[in-house]
């Protein structure tokens, strides 16, 4: 037959305060767990907030393009040789290309301005212009291929 010490608790006792001990842990996991849990989806919800702020940022940093490569030909159809062709718009001024050899003009345009185009030749030692046609031209890209006539 065992033995029975008074300083000894009973192992029911013991039990229960194992159990008790469990659950206290169980439920400390718990909170503890709940508690990280709530501050991964609080900075979760905070990166993707960070992630839509660095979008709409990319998104207003990239406009539409200021500048179109504006090039082309002039053709004069009296007897004459192009000199230059001239741009002209009341926000810009009057911005203008040589008109090279072999009749082709380039050049940088401020982009969805209208101007109004004038091409100045030499015929017989004189230099005249004409209004180019067609006379009014709005650039738009970034790359504008155009043929003006006088």
């Amino acid at each position: 037959m065992g033995s029975y010490s008074p300083s000894s608790p009973p192992q029911s006792h013991r039990h229960g305060a194992y159990l008790a001990t469990i659950i206290a842990l169980v439920i400390l996991v718990v909170l503890v767990g709940g508690g990280l849990g709530a501050v991964v989806i609080q900075l979760h919800d905070q990166n993707s907030q960070l992630q839509n702020d660095v979008n709409t940022l990319r998104t207003a940093l990239l406009v539409t393009p200021t500048f179109t490569w504006t090039h082309g030909t002039v053709d004069i159809s009296r007897s004459g040789t192009a000199l230059s062709i001239l741009f002209d718009n009341q926000d810009t001024g009057t911005l203008s290309s040589t008109v090279f050899s072999d009749n082709t003009f380039q050049l940088y345009l401020p982009t969805g301005k209208t101007y109004s185009v004038t091409v100045y030749y030499s015929a017989l030692l004189v230099t005249q212009h004409c209004t180019a046609r067609p006379g009014v031209f709005t650039p738009s890209g970034t790359d504008d291929a155009q043929n003006f006539l006088c």
